[in-house]
């Protein structure tokens, strides 16, 4: 007995079949991955939270700056929303039409 004769057996072709179309599923997804950079105070989260407010995932824009004392979905540490700055990368997703777009904010530092 080696070592792999504790495996089990392959699986019938017919699971091949079925992985094929699952791949050539996953193949015709639009996908677009989109990592925003820029310097401080450019408008990177603002950007990332108007892309978010026009693809429908959120339903309304709020200041980065946190004036109307909510402030930006991407920014989730309250240190971030007080001070009005991304400390850490965040991603999301939307979609556009018949694509699907991740999206990284990061910081500007």
């Amino acid at each position: 007995r080696g070592p792999l004769s504790g495996l089990a057996p392959l699986a019938p072709a017919t699971s091949s079949v079925c992985a094929r179309q699952f791949a050539t599923d996953l193949d015709d997804i639009k996908r677009r991955n989109i990592g925003i950079s820029a310097h401080i105070d450019s408008g990177k989260t603002t950007l990332t939270e108007r892309i978010l407010f026009y693809t429908g995932r959120i339903n309304s824009i709020h200041d980065v700056r946190g004036k109307d004392g909510v402030g930006a979905k991407m920014d989730s540490m309250d240190l971030e929303r007080e001070k009005g700055i991304t400390i850490q990368s965040a991603a999301t997703f939307c979609q556009w039409k018949d694509a699907f777009v991740n999206i990284i904010d990061t910081p500007g530092h």
